[in-house]
């Protein structure tokens, strides 16, 4: 396979820093990056603006305000109709609810980051879509990444790199190898998703679909808490979903992926200026973030160890209000 030397910045030179992955933590890392005159390439492996299956829901005051802050407003037309949610009604049994009041801006994926992408865009950051990541390579003076762009096989280097490429992260995967995950776990999972869309919801699931998609989450938390997995390691840095930052309970990303991606450009900004790794800055910036997770983690546990009902149902309840209103 060969591969043709290209950078928009003469055959030979490097970008600053590349970041993988047109979410949301990594538009946040391109836009910082670009905005301190780093030479930042973003790479998307879809045709912007492209569809994304995950929810649009700004959940957390964490997401809202990393929002506002690094690129204001959310526009109407970014926004669906209604154009927020008052809050989430929780059904915990056949004879108990609770209703948890908190505002939610509600969006279309597509057109949330596709909005923060240009936001990037404005900032300077370099966006490559249709550019999907064959391969990494970490060199001593940076990183080599092989990839097939609008069906060219091309290759760019940077000195620094971002993995916001959620949670079959292509970067995690070469640069920072966990364990594999057993093959029979995901075949079990598929088929109780068959069954239960079969019988409960009357899907015929041999049938062919019009199309497909679907909505992958990092079960990274053992790894993560324990520091077996450490999401950092040089000057390279993963955040979102690739990372394993996605909060417990209420399964939000978007709100850790603004924050990591946040944190990470700030890390590679620093560690440019003072010619130092940004792993050593990002680690330790990131544990804010982290034992907040850990957190809610902790009460998921508990709340599956409890075998009292109505002590499990107190505690779902009380990790759900700490999840709404983590900042």
């Amino acid at each position: 396979m060969i591969f043709v030397k290209t950078s928009e910045y003469g055959r030979g030179k490097m970008w600053d820093v590349i970041v993988i992955g047109g979410g949301p933590g990594g538009a946040m890392a391109a836009k910082k990056c670009a905005q301190e005159n780093l030479r930042t390439l973003l790479l998307e492996e879809k045709k912007l603006p492209r569809s994304k299956v995950c929810t649009g829901m700004i959940m957390s005051p964490m997401a809202q305000n990393t929002i506002k802050q690094e690129f204001g407003e959310i526009p109407m037309e970014v926004l669906t109709t209604p154009n927020s949610l008052i809050g989430i009604w929780c059904h915990l049994s056949r004879d108990e609810s609770y209703k948890i009041r908190v505002g939610m801006p509600l969006t279309w994926r597509r057109d949330l980051d596709y909005w923060l992408i240009e936001k990037a865009r404005q900032a300077g950051a370099h966006v490559w879509e249709r550019s999907r990541v064959a391969h990494i390579t970490e060199k001593p003076e940076g990183y080599l990444i092989k990839l097939i762009r609008e069906n060219e096989k091309v290759e760019a280097k940077g000195k620094f790199i971002i993995g916001a490429d959620g949670a079959g992260s292509i970067v995690r995967k070469s640069l920072f190898p966990l364990a594999a995950r057993k093959k029979e776990l995901k075949k079990s999972l598929l088929e109780q998703a068959h069954h239960t869309l079969e019988k409960t919801y009357g899907f015929e699931v041999e049938q062919k679909p019009l199309w497909h998609d679907a909505c992958i989450e990092p079960v990274l938390y053992h790894e993560l808490f324990s520091g077996s997995f450490l999401p950092a390691k040089g000057n390279g840095l993963l955040v979102g979903d690739a990372a394993g930052l996605l909060l417990p309970i209420s399964g939000e990303g978007i709100g850790a992926a603004l924050k990591s991606g946040l944190l990470a450009a700030d890390s590679v900004i620093e560690a440019n200026r003072k010619n130092h790794q940004a792993s050593d800055v990002y680690l330790d910036q990131l544990r804010g973030l982290t034992s907040k997770l850990q957190e809610l983690y902790s009460d998921a546990k508990k709340m599956f160890a409890q075998k009292d009902e109505s002590q499990r149902l107190s505690i779902l309840k009380e990790a759900w209000e700490k999840a709404l209103r983590l900042r």
